[in-house]
């Protein structure tokens, strides 16, 4: 019988495996993928203030915290132990595309790489400033191991 395939092997009697197609194998690969969105976390409360996540290692939340770096401000989060949590890059979407000047909010991706609970920082500073290492955060993030 023939198979349709053309072979040229080391042995006769070699011939080629035969593979699912491509889009199966994509549909096999998603369908085995947990897609969990990150939790949210928004600061929007008094200075000082602490909010809590709990997630397991591998996990992520979004922290958002309003801020206008037309004002030349800027959000730095400082984790207080980088082998539990990985802080991203922050993001800015502003908030009214029409107002020029306004305000909007930055977005942090906080990952949890390993079990144990750390802190997560939050400071609003112009990035040329001297930052006093004594300063209190402007917000806390508590990130703990989930249940």
């Amino acid at each position: 019988p023939t198979t349709g395939y053309t072979w040229i092997g080391h042995y006769p009697s070699e011939r080629p495996p035969i593979l699912p197609s491509s889009p199966m194998i994509a549909l096999l690969i998603l369908a085995s993928l947990q897609l969990v969105e990150p939790s949210t976390v928004t600061f929007f409360g008094e200075k000082g203030s602490t909010n809590h996540c709990a997630l397991q290692p591998g996990d992520a939340c979004v922290v958002r915290i309003p801020g206008n770096p037309t004002t030349g401000y800027t959000w730095m989060a400082t984790p207080a132990d980088e082998n539990i949590v990985m802080v991203g890059e922050p993001t800015y979407e502003k908030q009214n595309q029409g107002l020029i000047g306004g305000g909007g909010v930055f977005e942090f991706k906080v990952s949890h790489l390993s079990k144990g609970t750390t802190k997560v920082n939050f400071f609003y500073v112009r990035p040329w400033e001297q930052r006093n290492s004594l300063e209190e955060p402007d917000y806390t993030l508590t990130v703990t191991n989930s249940a």
